[in-house]
């Protein structure tokens, strides 16, 4: 995939979550992702993914996800993002 295919991909898994649509991970999500910002940099697995993202909007019914910029290099997305 390109750069901005890359970083499509990420911009849709925001806005798919957002709207608490969450069918579409196993589309958007490999199995094989790294997530930095969860569990100290620790591998997570789709299951994990998705409950943790049941969780938060569980928790917090109404957040709001902002992508304020994201950053693509190889196949790493860098996301600067507000959730309120």
């Amino acid at each position: 995939m390109t750069l901005q295919e890359n970083k499509s991909v990420v911009r849709r898994f925001y806005e798919e979550v957002h709207g608490g649509n969450l069918d579409v991970l196993g589309e958007l999500v490999d199995a094989d992702c790294y997530v930095h910002a969860w569990r100290s940099d620790n591998r997570v697995t789709l299951s994990e993914a998705r409950q943790g993202l049941l969780s938060q909007r569980t928790s917090f019914p109404d957040w709001k996800i902002e992508v304020h910029k994201l950053v693509a290099e190889g196949d790493i997305v860098a996301s600067d993002l507000t959730i309120t």
